[in-house]
């Protein structure tokens, strides 16, 4: 066990030489992707789980909601505005001032699944999220495919196309 344990270690240094100064900083924000969270006050109101960017439970509706958390790795704040829906195929529709995306608009429109948002990746699809709002409100979101990213950065590989 030993063994393992140390050539593990050395694998990992090995690619860290390799690759210059960005290879830890890249490893901890691929960390930081992992989740997102945000608070939510205002005009809103709903409950959601979202298994994956296709399957959706609930409704949300917010309206010039003011918005604050850990997104697009900083702490930011934002006004957002959003209507989403789902009874197993899901539908969302965000707005936001002040930050880039979010999470993304994203849903079944007629028989294709699109994304509004440039930077959406299909690596973001298998994201588990929960919403819950009566004027204030939580949203967490688990983003799995940016565990395996983090987990490819290790060594050296980087499918969501994120490191420097």
């Amino acid at each position: 066990m030993n063994r393992l344990a140390l050539a593990l270690t050395a694998l990992v240094l090995s690619t860290a030489c390799s690759t210059g100064t960005n290879y830890f900083a890249d490893r901890a924000w691929d960390l930081t992707d992992i989740i997102r969270i945000k608070g939510m006050a205002g005009e809103g109101i709903g409950a959601k789980l979202d298994v994956t960017e296709f399957l959706h439970l609930g409704g949300m509706y917010e309206q010039d909601v003011a918005a604050a958390g850990w997104a697009n790795r900083s702490f930011d704040s934002w006004d957002e505005n959003s209507r989403s829906w789902g009874l197993l195929y899901g539908h969302e529709e965000v707005k936001t001032m002040g930050v880039p995306m979010y999470a993304g608009s994203y849903g079944w429109h007629g028989e294709d699944f699109v994304f509004s948002n440039d930077d959406a990746k299909l690596i973001n699809a298998m994201d588990i999220r929960g919403q819950v709002m009566l004027g204030l409100g939580l949203d967490l979101q688990l983003r799995s495919g940016q565990a395996v990213d983090f987990i490819a950065g290790i060594f050296m590989l980087d499918p969501a196309h994120d490191d420097k």
